[in-house]
Order: C-alpha cells, then sequence, then structure tokens
C-alpha cells in the first residue's frame, strides 16, 4: 500500500474513532482536560477505544490546548469532505474548536437516535408478526 493510501486511511481512522462511539462513554477520567502538553489519564482495561480515541485526539491536537480547530482537522477534510460536515455536527456551542466533551456530547445523542430507531422498527415489526386476521 503506497504512503498516500495509508496515510488517507489513517485520517479517515483517526477522525472517525474520535468522533465515534468510543467517547461515547460515560465520562470518566478519560475526559480529563489537557494541561501543557501532557495529560495524565487513568483508563481502565474496558475503556481500550477510549484510550485509542483520546491518543488519535491528541494527535490531532497540534497545540495541545485540549481542542481542535478547523485547521488542525483541515488535512483530513480535503481527504473526505464529508468530515466538515461531522465537525460542524460536533461543534455545538459553534466557537470553531471541537472538544471531547463535545464529540462525546455528539456520539451519545447518535447514540440515542439509533437505539430508539432500532427500538421502533423492533416494535413495528413485533406488531406485524403478530397481527392476525379475524375470520
Amino acid at each position: 500500500m503506497s504512503s498516500k493510501k495509508i496515510t488517507v486511511a489513517l485520517a479517515g481512522a483517526v477522525w472517525l474513532a474520535a468522533a465515534g462511539s468510543a467517547l461515547a462513554q460515560p465520562k470518566s477520567a478519560a475526559s480529563a482536560p489537557a494541561t501543557g502538553n501532557t495529560t495524565t489519564v487513568k483508563v481502565d482495561k474496558a475503556d481500550k477505544g477510549d484510550e485509542q480515541a483520546i491518543k488519535w485526539f491528541r494527535m490531532l491536537d497540534k497545540n495541545a490546548d485540549g481542542r481542535l480547530s478547523r485547521d488542525e482537522t483541515a488535512w483530513i477534510t480535503r481527504f473526505k469532505p464529508s468530515l466538515a460536515e461531522e465537525f460542524s455536527a460536533a461543534d455545538a456551542n459553534r466557537d470553531g474548536f471541537v472538544t471531547q466533551e463535545e464529540i462525546r456530547a455528539l456520539a451519545n445523542k447518535r447514540r440515542v437516535e439509533r437505539e430508539a430507531k432500532r427500538k421502533k422498527e423492533q416494535a413495528s415489526q413485533g406488531a406485524s408478526t403478530t397481527r392476525v386476521s379475524a375470520p
């Protein structure tokens, strides 16, 4: 695989993982704010996805201020323009930056929406299988 393809794949994986369900877990020590260039984060074994998402978030956070700017994510959105929409969706307070908390909130919102959709689909499937025609 060429280095360009690897870079594109990594870029997509980094942003999607950072914006994905790994950060949708309940707030824990993993969401501790960055102080300076280093952050000590205690992660349980069960939080490996959270740990990986935080690692990727930090790789994107070039100035280590604990938030991502459009400039810091611009190179990723060149490869996949739809990720600019994800940035906008995550930027809840419209300050031009995305924090881990904003990503977590968006991921939680989408998880709840998916669960509600599944329940609705299951309910409609259950209702259609239990209907019996009257003679």
